[in-house]
């Protein structure tokens, strides 16, 4: 394995679940960070169908955990997370198939 394979690998064994977050805001340099990253990852076309809405305002990342998460799963922990990335995606017929 290379160097960088054993890099991403490490980064990805020591992995930690969170569910408890600081109230401090995040930096919008983190921010930007992830959405970089994300996106740079591969998409079939190349189409790149995800869009992206940063979400810091308290009342609406409080809707989006009571109206948006799957009905009777209980992620309340999610309430104290400075800032919520919501996903999305653009469908395409090109990378869709029709139903």
């Amino acid at each position: 394995m290379t160097t960088d394979n054993q890099h991403v690998m490490g980064v990805i064994a020591s992995r930690t679940i969170c569910r408890a977050y600081k109230p401090e805001p995040v930096k919008e340099e983190a921010i930007l960070h992830v959405l970089e990253a994300t996106r740079l990852a591969p998409s079939a076309c190349n189409k790149q169908p995800w869009r992206f809405g940063v979400v810091r305002q308290r009342s609406a990342r409080r809707q989006i955990v009571a109206k948006g998460f799957l009905p009777g799963i209980k992620m309340d922990w999610t309430l104290d997370a400075p800032v919520l990335i919501v996903i999305g995606m653009e469908t395409s017929f090109v990378t869709h198939r029709l139903r």
